[in-house]
């Protein structure tokens, strides 16, 4: 492979650089501006005309953001200090959907005229990625087939090979990023894709300020799960608007999922959804960033616009994925969760089936929500119940309740 022009540059995969490219590998021994260098190597100042990253994605970085944000700011560095028509080879493993690679594979170059419209956009990097056998079960054709090599020793997979390797590995996602390029396992899923159930949209109503599934009343409560940073559009946002009866049946009624970096959109999204929905109880989520969005929700939006909603603000604990699966997984497996069908419900699957989703927005609002959200007490239903007989129409004639 070759680049189209000077101004792109190569993503090469693990999978390329084991296999043998000749041309590839003269070219690097005779090119004597290739630069290499460690995560933390200070890098500014220097300059390349070939930019190698080999494994600079490793799973004790993959698995935050804060690790993610730190090898993106690092390999950003590579702009300054490449030269024109360098070139930038990279290799390594997929551990996280939202990792270094992910970015790579999706940044796009636009050129645009003098008018500011764009005329050609392209893939920064092209992009080679193979797994090692196509099925995904350890049956299907194998990248690397075993055979003899010429010395008489095995090379390569078969289905015996490889199910040895997997069992070396204790944790089953690690083995899936090592040969598969794939971080999730869904075999290994906390929450399995059968526990989903589903209810008719067309069931729920309101009556007398009261929301209803059939016959039994509702409860809600929404949580909002802001974005990583307010200065990052690219991350998104999500609310969940979620109503409980009195047998613990949860039903998520609404998800929104948006990106935004203005904290006036955040509440024009809030307003609508409790406009419609009509919650008390708004969970979010408060760290460091999100801290300043929630006062300012409070001091500029709620109170000027004089909404009776209050926010209980969440510090989520250390391990936040371990808390969602507390939250959700018993009561998914207990069938006591409902989805309406489609629209942002099947991304929320995606969330909670995947270990290492790329997002979990809307896991983290559905578990938020679901966690403050109380049943309806056994003593409102009661005298709910008399207040219907009380006022009953009687029979003009035969008396009793007509």
């Amino acid at each position: 492979m070759v680049n189209k022009d000077e101004g792109k540059r190569e993503k090469w995969t693990e999978s390329e650089i084991a296999i043998d490219h000749p041309l590839r590998k003269k070219e690097a021994i005779r090119d004597p501006t290739i630069f290499t260098a460690g995560l933390t190597t200070n890098i500014v100042g220097l300059h390349c005309d070939i930019a190698v990253l080999d494994d600079v994605v490793v799973d004790d970085t993959a698995y935050s953001e804060e690790g993610r944000e730190k090898v993106r700011n690092q390999v950003s560095y590579l702009a300054s200090i490449a030269g024109t028509g360098s070139r930038t080879w990279v290799v390594g493993t997929r551990y996280h959907p939202k990792d270094l690679y992910f970015d790579l594979v999706n940044q796009i170059v636009e050129i645009r005229d003098d008018e500011g419209d764009i005329v050609e956009s392209y893939n920064l990097y092209e992009h080679f990625e193979r797994q090692v056998e196509d099925r995904g079960d350890g049956s299907g054709n194998f990248l690397w087939p075993k055979t003899l090599r010429y010395d008489g020793k095995p090379f390569g997979f078969d289905i015996a090979e490889l199910a040895k390797k997997k069992a070396q590995y204790a944790d089953i996602t690690k083995f899936r990023a090592q040969y598969y390029n794939n971080p999730n396992d869904l075999s290994e899923s906390a929450i399995k894709p059968e526990w989903m159930q589903y209810y008719n949209p067309s069931h729920v109503r309101q009556e007398g300020g009261q929301w209803y599934y059939k016959n039994s009343r509702l409860n809600l409560a929404a949580a909002v799960d802001f974005a990583y940073s307010l200065n990052k559009k690219a991350d998104y946002s999500a609310i969940a608007v979620v109503g409980v009866d009195s047998s613990h049946n949860y039903y998520v009624l609404d998800i929104e999922r948006f990106r935004t970096n203005q904290i006036s959109e955040y509440f024009d999204r809030i307003l609508r959804l409790h406009h419609k929905w009509g919650f008390k109880k708004l969970r979010a989520e408060v760290t460091a960033a999100q801290e300043v969005i929630v006062k300012d929700l409070k001091e500029n939006y709620i109170r000027v616009h004089g909404l009776a909603l209050s926010i209980d603000e969440h510090r989520p604990l250390r391990n936040k994925e371990e808390w969602m699966g507390n939250v959700l997984q018993s009561r998914y497996q207990n069938r006591q969760m409902w989805h309406y069908s489609g629209g942002n419900c099947s991304l929320l699957e995606e969330e909670l089936i995947q270990q290492k989703p790329a997002h979990d927005d809307l896991k983290d609002a559905l578990a938020s929500a679901v966690e403050i959200v109380q049943p309806p007490s056994f003593k409102a239903l009661v005298e709910k119940n008399k207040m219907q007989v009380k006022t009953a129409p009687i029979h003009p004639r035969f008396g009793g309740v007509v």
